[in-house]
């Protein structure tokens, strides 16, 4: 018989995790996040601004984690909408690795 290894819960003390859990719920709960701001724009649809801007962003940065829409801003031509502008907050984790 294998017995599990248990640790308490970081926070109350009161739960009872394993190793591996305990270890993945501290690595989540202790890390640093930068927030910047993205605006995305697109003559489709709302949805398209966003995933514009969410995909441009996750090409140069790691660890997306979170992106809310902080405003939407119809574009008017000629009494119609004409585009969509979106602007978002992408939360991404901040690396432990040293730049060279």
């Amino acid at each position: 018989l294998r017995t599990r290894r248990t640790m308490a819960c970081i926070a109350c003390g009161n739960h009872a995790y394993s190793e591996k859990a305990a270890r993945r719920l501290q690595e989540e709960t202790s890390m640093v996040e930068k927030t910047i701001t993205l605006t995305g724009t697109s003559t489709n649809s709302i949805e398209d601004a966003v995933g514009l801007a969410v995909n441009r962003a996750a090409a140069t940065i790691d660890g997306l984690r979170q992106a809310e829409i902080a405003g939407v801003t119809a574009m008017i031509e000629d009494g119609a909408v004409s585009a969509w502008r979106v602007r978002l907050r992408v939360t991404f984790a901040v690396q432990e690795r040293l730049h060279e």
